[in-house]
């Protein structure tokens, strides 16, 4: 259950930056939740501080300011430990883009 809200934050914060929404009722089919629920869930998203908007003209949610969420679990390691970790083990996954990058942290 987690997982598919997860899933659905990832989708809607990517469909919101690149302003391909369409209308609500498009957006919860592609999320595939209830337009009364995509409702509340972008209320969420605006209660975490994401600036949302809706153009009528362009029928898209948009972000009024850059941005995007960032939800994963990062492992703490020593400085030591990180210098020495090979490049391939520092891996992020973004679900929009579907690729495996190194992290320039």
């Amino acid at each position: 259950m987690a997982l598919h809200f997860f899933t659905r934050l990832e989708l809607a914060d990517f469909l919101i930056s690149r302003r391909s929404t369409g209308r609500p009722s498009k957006l919860a089919k592609r999320l595939g939740i209830s337009e009364r629920t995509l409702y509340d869930f972008l209320e969420m998203m605006k209660d975490l501080g994401a600036p949302i908007c809706y153009c009528k003209q362009s029928e898209s949610y948009y972000y009024k300011e850059k941005g995007c969420f960032h939800v994963r679990f990062r492992k703490q390691v020593s400085a030591e430990s990180a210098y020495a970790r090979p490049e391939s083990q520092n891996v992020s996954f973004h679900f929009a883009d579907i690729y495996m990058k190194p992290e320039n942290d």
